[in-house]
């Protein structure tokens, strides 16, 4: 894939990962919904602040059509380190595959859960 003004395959990922989960909302038929990424630029973009880059406009003009499914969403910016769940479960997904988990917590998130929640 062409890396292009400075950004990396990460954006796409992130793209990528926010579209699964936009799937995942409608598919539970839920109305209101966060959108929360470590992404600046991706919200930006979704955000309309800033213009299409060609490599992955076109999955953000896919995830504002998805929005527009929901009756109400707020999309938000969250630093990592105000989020490293979202991180370690990138990072576990990397090694172990994509699994989703509806009602559990998973144990190799319990604890930065907590962290998170209470930071």
């Amino acid at each position: 894939m062409e890396v292009e003004r400075g950004f990396s395959d990460a954006v796409m990922a992130e793209t990528r990962a926010i579209l699964l989960g936009l799937d995942l909302a409608h598919s539970l038929e839920l109305k209101l919904i966060i959108l929360e990424s470590d992404s600046e630029v991706v919200i930006k973009e979704i955000c309309g602040v800033l213009c299409n880059f060609k490599y992955w406009g076109r999955m953000v003009n896919m995830i504002k059509r998805k929005l527009s499914l929901f009756h109400d969403c707020k999309n938000t910016f969250a630093r990592r380190a105000n989020n490293m769940v979202a991180h370690y479960r990138a990072k576990h997904a990397l090694n172990e595959g994509t699994r989703t988990w509806i009602k559990d917590v998973p144990n190799f998130i319990r604890g930065q859960l907590c962290k998170d929640i209470f930071h």
